[in-house]
């Protein structure tokens, strides 16, 4: 991301990346998505307003910078 910001490097336009379903969780976590706190309130039946379910199997994130 550093090099496409600053131009100085060669583009490229495919990227793939692999991950477990533990990386995508804490992904969302990092992104304040979810938390434990929410699943333990979805769990209790309250209102969440976060993702509460596991990431499935073919999961994915993408992010796009324009």
């Amino acid at each position: 991301m550093y090099n496409k910001l600053n131009a100085s490097a060669k583009s490229y336009n495919f990227h793939f990346y692999m991950a477990h379903d533990t990386t995508i969780a804490m992904a969302l976590n990092a992104l304040h998505l979810t938390s434990t706190e929410c699943l333990k309130n979805a769990y209790e039946n309250k209102t969440t307003d976060c993702i509460t379910t596991y990431p499935l199997f073919a999961t994915n994130l993408i992010f796009e910078l324009w």
